[in-house]
């Protein structure tokens, strides 16, 4: 029998669940409301901008705490592995050109350090919490993204006349939001998975589909449609992976020297337009870059010279890591990837966008993709269907 004022174990198992699921949801509405109304707008407030990346840090240094202890075995070591061996790698080959080029740049750091928060949260995460407690953070941060972005457009502009005016040919929509595109899809390709929530399923699909960015949208409404035709919790053969890892290392070279100059009269001709029209500017600035010898210090050296990088990652990387940065890469992350149909779906998606546009640098949207991905490959069989049964009935 518990003594008077003390705290049982499972009130204070209740406690830490709360406090973890309040700061994930908290972080993802800071995030949310700070690029709706500062970030998208162009105002400056670099604190509240940043006050995520505090919570972040809080919540990884709490997560930290509850991990030591954790008597269970732990789970995702081979992901967390896979993606320190891809950062060691970036950091030693940046180190070695920072010497070559005596040229050191405070945003190096920042980078390593953006690319490391997503991997090290989501292994707390999938850790140190439950599937339902997940589950609860997915359902806040879906409502509290989906209130920014509404906000970022302005809830005057959802008129029928703004509705009109949608054109997916030209790709163009009074709605389209680039802040919100990364998260929009993530959260789609969560509750599309776990689907039992038919409002958030397709209040998920509503907003993917509202930011309208071309392949996230096709890629929104496969997975609304994918589970009818084929069973997305098969287990693929490891030589698929790497198969398409070898494809997407092929295909970063060979879309690099489509956008180079040379290549110009060549690319219209596949593509029926100008490399420029395609990649919506981004080619141009490749060019630039290349018709001013660039020389690389590094891992997010382009950002560091000019202000804005590349917007292709996978072409960054080549340029600034070299080949081997390149491939050490595209095989770490492949390796966070899963073996099911669905995650290999997924994170194909996520290399498409690295390939023609950007994403890396974002560490919210990596904790979405890792912490998808985390779910469906260790939690799938931990009474989830029990669990999302008892969430709904509350």
């Amino acid at each position: 029998m518990e003594k008077d004022g003390e705290i049982s174990l499972e009130s204070k198992r209740n406690i830490v669940s709360c406090i973890n699921i309040l700061l994930f949801i908290l972080m993802y509405a800071f995030r949310s409301f700070t690029d709706a109304i500062y970030v998208s707008k162009g105002i400056e407030s670099n604190f509240l901008i940043n006050v995520k990346y505090l919570i972040l840090g809080v919540a990884i240094l709490f997560g930290i705490f509850q991990l030591k202890y954790k008597k269970e075995k732990t789970i995702y070591n081979k992901e967390l592995v896979n993606i320190i061996i891809v950062i060691s790698t970036f950091v030693i080959i940046s180190s070695v050109m920072i010497i070559i080029t005596e040229n050191f740049y405070s945003s190096f750091i920042e980078s390593i350090i953006k690319l490391s928060l997503p991997i090290v949260y989501v292994y707390l995460l999938l850790n140190i919490m439950d599937f339902e407690d997940i589950y609860k953070c997915m359902c806040g941060a879906l409502i509290f993204s989906f209130i920014g972005y509404v906000l970022e457009i302005g809830i005057n502009n959802f008129t029928i006349s703004n509705f009109l005016k949608i054109d997916f040919i030209h790709s163009y929509s009074p709605f389209e939001s680039h802040f919100s595109a990364g998260t929009a899809i993530a959260m789609c390709t969560f509750f599309m998975y776990y689907r039992k929530n038919k409002i958030l399923k397709y209040l998920s699909l509503i907003f993917a589909i509202f930011t309208f960015k071309r392949m996230a949208v096709i890629f929104a409404l496969v997975l609304l449609f994918l589970p009818k035709f084929i069973d997305v919790n098969k287990n693929l053969k490891e030589k698929y992976k790497n198969i398409i890892k070898v494809i997407f290392v092929i295909f970063t070279l060979v879309y690099f020297w489509l956008l180079t100059p040379q290549s110009n009269i060549f690319f219209e001709k596949i593509f029926g337009e100008s490399q420029t029209s395609v990649t919506m500017g981004r080619s141009d600035f490749l060019q630039s870059l290349l018709n001013m010898d660039f020389v690389s210090s590094g891992y997010g050296s382009i950002s560091n010279l000019f202000g804005k990088g590349l917007e292709m990652d996978l072409i960054s990387i080549y340029l600034e890591t070299t080949i081997i940065g390149l491939i050490v890469f595209i095989n770490g992350y492949w390796n966070c990837a899963g073996n099911k149909v669905y995650t290999f779906v997924y994170m194909t998606f996520q290399f498409l966008n690295l390939l023609t546009s950007h994403s890396l640098s974002n560490s919210f949207n990596w904790i979405l993709a890792f912490l998808i991905i985390g779910c469906i490959s260790y939690k799938k069989n931990q009474q989830i269907e029990t669990k999302i049964n008892n969430l709904e009935k509350d």
